[in-house]
């Protein structure tokens, strides 16, 4: 569920947000019901974030993916732009 949250953040923070909130939910859960330990949920959380943030950078590095534009700047960037793919 960290995963999941980790990679909708880069591309939508107020979806990221949402699924943050219930990955904490569920890593709660979990360990209420002794079924992870809390050191588990923070582990795993921390390898999802560090994953996304690798794959994310090698990504851009390499020009294989856009950065991501933020909500701001989309206002910014007209139609004729995105269709000849000016950002």
């Amino acid at each position: 569920m960290g995963t999941l949250a980790a990679i909708v953040t880069v591309f939508d923070r107020r979806m990221g947000a949402l699924l943050w909130v219930l990955a904490i939910l569920v890593g709660i859960a979990r360990v209420l019901s002794a079924v992870h330990h809390p050191i588990d949920i923070l582990a795993s959380f921390g390898i999802a974030i560090a994953a996304t943030t690798a794959v994310y950078t090698y990504l851009i590095t390499r020009q294989r993916i856009p950065p991501v534009v933020l909500k701001e700047k989309k206002s910014r960037i007209n139609a004729s732009n995105i269709e000849q793919g000016v950002q």
